[in-house]
């Protein structure tokens, strides 16, 4: 409910402004690619890759794709999404944006067809450093689990992107994946 309110804000937000985020230097057609850490409660940290992209279809909206994988000692952690992206064109430095995602989650015991929804902030923080932040949750079908045939996994992360040319950036961020903690560091080319 929460996060349908949050949709509502954003939309209410755009109608009200429609700053150009050219002069924000904030852009969604990129692509990101990296190496990842999740410190897991067994004990175990599961390392590995990612690659993560996107590009704008319009004025606000725009298609996007993630896959990573992680492992450590025969525990995987694989993910594919697809993402459809909604962003407001925000006020002053500060962008809001939803996606919805649909793809494939695998992870330990868990192994499933998944649906997302999540929402955040992109602010531009003068023309070398922007902060990102999302919130959301994406719900697993279809799985082999001693609670059911289903599960939602909250997912929270906080990024920022180092921009060393106005194309190309180094990305540092901290996430929790259902209060498991990692982080990620990765390589962007905006275009």
């Amino acid at each position: 409910m929460r996060t349908l309110k949050f949709f509502y804000l954003s939309m209410i937000l755009s109608s009200l402004n429609s700053e150009v985020l050219a002069q924000n230097n904030i852009d969604y057609s990129y692509l990101e690619f990296g190496y990842g850490h999740l410190d897991l409660n067994q004990n175990v940290s599961a390392n590995g890759v990612y690659l993560d992209g996107s590009i704008e279809i319009s004025g606000r909206f725009y298609l996007g794709t993630h896959y990573e994988n992680r492992a450590d000692r025969g525990l995987d952690f694989d993910r594919y999404d697809l993402t459809l992206g909604f962003h407001t064109n925000g006020s002053g430095s500060t962008d809001f944006y939803v996606d919805a995602r649909i793809g494939e989650f695998k992870f330990d015991n868990v192994d499933g067809t998944s649906a997302g929804f999540f929402a955040g902030t992109r602010t531009a923080l003068g023309e070398r450093f922007e902060l990102i932040t999302k919130i959301g949750f994406i719900h697993v079908d279809g799985i082999d689990h001693e609670d059911g045939d289903s599960s939602n996994i909250y997912e929270a992360e906080i990024k920022g992107l180092f921009k060393f040319t106005k194309k190309q950036a180094i990305s540092v961020s901290l996430e929790s994946l259902d209060s498991e903690f990692g982080g990620r560091v990765g390589y962007r080319y905006t275009f």
